[in-house]
């Protein structure tokens, strides 16, 4: 009982030497189709993302750390139709956590999924990950 308490206090820390900060991380996962988040330390040097997880420090794919930024649509401003309705970008991107998010995306464009608020029964609102390192998403709301 005493190893498994001790385990539960131990504190991770990034590989020596590295300059870090630690953050979060909200990444698609396509295996299970489901938003996931993850604390990290991300290091500003090497452009390493390290995900926390049973107290051990596991090293992110960054092929897999995917977000909208680079797309066409979001770049453009374009309207997107999701589910048979149409959003558009709503104001400044701001930072979520994956828990305050339905984990299985509403719709997809151009690969990338959109969320929706966990109390958003009506989906008006939408969320866009646009960067996974962070969990920074750009809203859409629905065109009227």
């Amino acid at each position: 009982m005493l190893s498994l308490i001790i385990a539960l206090l131990a504190t991770v820390a990034p590989p020596e030497g590295e300059k870090t900060w630690q953050g979060k991380l909200c990444a698609h996962d396509p295996g299970r189709n489901i938003l996931v988040g993850a604390d990290t330390y991300y290091s500003y040097g090497a452009a390493k993302v390290w995900a926390i997880r049973s107290d051990k420090l596991i090293l992110v794919d960054q092929a897999r750390l995917k977000g909208a930024r680079d797309k066409t649509f979001y770049v453009n401003n374009e309207p997107v139709t999701l589910n048979g309705k149409t959003f558009v970008k709503y104001g400044l991107p701001r930072v979520l956590t994956a828990a305050e998010l339905n984990p299985r995306p509403f719709g997809a464009r151009d690969g990338v999924p959109f969320y929706l608020a966990k109390e958003d029964l009506g989906a008006e609102v939408a969320y866009l990950l646009t960067q996974p390192v962070g969990c920074e998403f750009q809203p859409y709301v629905v065109k009227r």
